[in-house]
């Protein structure tokens, strides 16, 4: 949790709409070039030393007290895999 309330707006992109195996299939479908540059990282030997972390759209239910936290699918270059999160403050 946070001490003090920030009174700014945060705005956290590039939030998975789905599970990472669905979002691999349909990749290629929707921006050939990223799904290119994933495949890249993915056979590279670091990759699987990285600590990466998906957010998902419930670990944005903490912000909702103090925040009104809105989901956007239109701001993003991938529209249907991933959604544009925007904190804006109550106060």
């Amino acid at each position: 949790m946070y001490k003090n309330k920030p009174k700014k707006n945060f705005i956290f992109s590039d939030v998975p709409c789905m599970p990472r195996f669905l979002e691999f299939i349909i990749l290629p479908l929707i921006n050939l070039k990223r799904f290119i540059f994933v495949l890249k990282i993915f056979f590279l030997k670091k990759y699987k030393n990285l600590d990466y972390y998906t957010y998902k759209k419930k670990d944005f239910n903490i912000f909702k007290k103090d925040f009104n936290v809105n989901f956007y699918k239109n701001l993003h270059d991938l529209k249907l895999l991933r959604y544009t999160v925007i904190l804006r403050s109550k106060k």
